[in-house]
């Protein structure tokens, strides 16, 4: 009987968990995008709670398209207009956290989350589970779907909810077909200094404040050679965490340290806010597409990246990208 806490990227456990459980699996998720089928994925004669009361609908915290997607494989969909709370329960363990059932939590949210094997837990949860199933929701009927629908299209105007309501904005940091994309072996220990990145960043015209959708930063380089050459897209990691997507902005900076200690800096430019994504989430993303990178190539500081390997790594953090695999 194990407790174990997760913090940062939580997904990744909460799928495997759910699409390995043999038994019933019960789910309060108060609110659901529409990328939650493949987050959650529920099979015939689960159970899954959601606020769906016209506020969440017409806000777009709650989609109903995601829904339907559910009721269509199984699911058995109720409706709580009071719940905000984020609970599983499978045959096996139980989940509690702060993580809806969406991209925006998936891909750019720090979220937490307690996993638990011990029976005292699931029963409390169960116990839970029942009340809100016996006591305040009522279950989602395939004829109401359509009004669901009409109050989420309803509110065009809402503000946007990456994610939920709309993709990833990519806002021209990437996405044609002439960059190149690189996974890149780095070494955090070895990151430039505050002053030092200030004085690379500086180099180039297109730095921005940090307060914007981007965040700036640098890449060290110990050889010259090592570059990449401006419009490149790299997948930096030291072995274990992946960082995410990150747009070369210019040229190699020279900076000498004492005693005559010659490094390279190079300026690189990602979305803000994304989380990072362990090696054993990577491996999954390679497995899954008949894939593999030998250890050669994990230790390689610039190696090329194409089809669908490039496309299946962008995708842990951009769920939307996907470029021609020719």
């Amino acid at each position: 009987m194990t407790l174990e806490f997760h913090g940062g990227s939580v997904w990744d456990e909460i799928t495997e968990l759910v699409a390995g459980s043999t038994g019933q699996i019960q789910a309060a998720i108060a609110y659901v995008g529409k990328e939650a089928p493949r987050l959650l994925p529920l099979k015939a004669g689960d159970v899954l709670i959601v606020n769906a009361s016209d506020r969440s609908l017409r806000s777009g915290a709650t989609n109903p398209y995601a829904l339907e997607e559910f009721m269509g494989a199984g699911v058995k969909v109720h409706n709580a207009h009071a719940l905000h709370a984020k609970v599983i329960t499978t045959d096996t363990h139980t989940i509690v956290g702060s993580a809806n059932a969406s991209e925006n939590s998936s891909t750019r949210c720090l979220e937490a989350c307690m996993v638990s094997s011990t029976v005292k837990m699931r029963r409390q949860v169960q116990d839970f589970m029942d009340t809100l199933l016996g006591e305040h929701s009522a279950q989602v009927l395939h004829e109401e779907l359509p009004e669901f629908k009409r109050i989420f299209d309803s509110n065009p105007d809402r503000p946007k909810i990456t994610g939920v309501t709309s993709p990833p904005e990519r806002n021209g940091l990437f996405g044609d077909n002439n960059e190149k994309f690189y996974l890149c072996r780095v070494e955090w220990d070895g990151d430039l200094t505050n002053d030092e990145e200030e004085f690379v960043l500086g180099s180039t015209d297109e730095y921005i404040a940090p307060e914007t959708l981007y965040i700036d930063s640098t890449v060290q380089l110990t050889e010259l050679d090592r570059g990449y050459e401006t419009g490149d897209i790299v997948i930096l990691h030291n072995g274990k965490s992946f960082r995410s997507p990150a747009k070369v902005l210019g040229e190699p900076i020279s900076i000498l340290r004492e005693p005559d200690e010659q490094i390279y800096g190079q300026p690189i430019r990602q979305f803000s806010g994304m989380i990072t994504r362990r090696r054993s989430t990577v491996d999954k993303v390679l497995e899954k597409l008949s894939l593999e990178l030998n250890d050669a190539e994990f230790q390689d500081s610039k190696f090329h990246l194409n089809g669908p390997l490039r496309n299946g790594l962008v995708k842990l953090w951009h769920r939307d990208y996907g470029l021609e695999t020719a």
